[in-house]
């Protein structure tokens, strides 16, 4: 092989290597496509904002759910409130009400006379973070239709899309019908309900009872997820053997 046929094949390798290592840093730093990634030091950005405040990651373990404790006999104790996910209000208080757009109507919804069931599960969100995703996709879908699936409403769950980072009621809009999200979403504008309750985490869950007043509240992920979901299980078929209790 020539001198200048090895150079020139040299050249071409180095070239492809070249454009793999800047492939894999692009693909490493930030999904061109959602705007989602992470910067220098490891913290997550989207469109340059640093966004992990609003999902501080929890340990997750890879132990499997809980099996239901069976028969329904005993009233089921609630996983314990997350403290850091609301400021503003604890374990019992009386949920402030609120009236927001639904974002794919447009009707206003009023969060106390909306759908009535055992529970009611206000789940905070935005369309860009890809925890929030997963978190309807992965945990609050199969419960909601698990519950609900006789045609009998156990639970009740209105979405909430927070105005973080420029979101929009179109963005949400477009995820829910895209996955078929089955329950009503409403699009939090002006901040009402996330400062009126002191949370800046997403995707943050608060579980009311029939009153209205807080059961619990955490980030909606990992651990205390299958904690809840498993809670609403046990807790839905107590109440369903043990009306008014």
């Amino acid at each position: 092989m020539s001198t200048m046929v090895q150079r020139s094949l040299n050249l071409v390798l180095a070239l492809a290597l070249g454009s793999l290592v800047v492939a894999g840093c692009t693909l490493a730093s930030e999904n061109p496509e959602s705007g989602y990634g992470t910067d220098a030091s490891g913290n997550e950005t989207y469109k340059g904002h640093n966004v992990s405040k609003y999902h501080p990651r929890r340990a997750s373990s890879e132990e499997p759910e809980t099996p239901k404790s069976g028969g329904g006999e005993v009233c089921p104790l609630p996983p314990t409130a997350e403290k850091d996910v609301l400021q503003k209000f604890k374990v019992g208080d009386l949920f402030p009400d609120f009236v927001l757009k639904d974002v794919v109507s447009g009707k206003e919804v009023k969060r106390s006379e909306h759908g009535k069931g055992h529970y009611q599960m206000i789940l905070m969100w935005a369309s860009w973070c890809p925890y929030c995703r997963t978190a309807q996709e992965k945990s609050a879908k199969p419960i909601f239709e698990e519950l609900n699936k006789d045609g009998k409403t156990r639970l009740d769950v209105i979405g909430v899309g927070v105005n973080f980072l420029d979101d929009t009621p179109a963005a949400q809009k477009t995820f829910i019908q895209s996955n078929r999200i089955p329950w009503t979403c409403v699009f939090d504008q002006d901040a009402q309900v996330k400062d009126g309750i002191g949370s800046d985490f997403i995707p943050a869950v608060i579980l009311l009872d029939e009153s209205g007043k807080i059961v619990t509240y955490g980030y909606y992920m990992d651990d205390y997820a299958r904690k809840l979901n498993n809670y609403l299980r046990d807790a839905c078929e107590f109440k369903d053997r043990n009306p008014g209790k």
